[in-house]
């Protein structure tokens, strides 16, 4: 859901600021690391809950996780805009 979520709401913001559909590197860069700190800020208090952790151990946990995923989102990104770009002109 979230992954659905931001991608839309990322892609339409895109086009509105910059006019364009397609991203640079620095702003796959970007959007990579605003997904995953998303993530993060929607999944530390279930983790802290389910796994009875302190915010500490979970935080640690989570970052690691998210150092791992960052350049996994990168690639899966850039791999999907290349496969099914995001027409120019979409029809109404």
């Amino acid at each position: 859901m979230w992954n659905y979520v931001y991608n839309l709401a990322f892609d339409h913001a895109l086009r509105r600021f910059t006019g364009r559909v397609y991203k640079t590197p620095g702003e796959r860069i970007w959007h990579a690391l605003a997904f995953e700190l998303g993530m993060l800020v929607i999944t530390l208090v279930p983790v802290m809950w389910w796994m009875d952790y302190t915010l500490s151990a979970a935080l640690t946990m989570n970052v690691a996780l998210m150092l791992f995923y960052l350049v996994y989102t990168y690639l899966y990104n850039l791999a999907y805009d290349l496969i099914f770009p995001i027409p120019a002109h979409p029809q109404a």
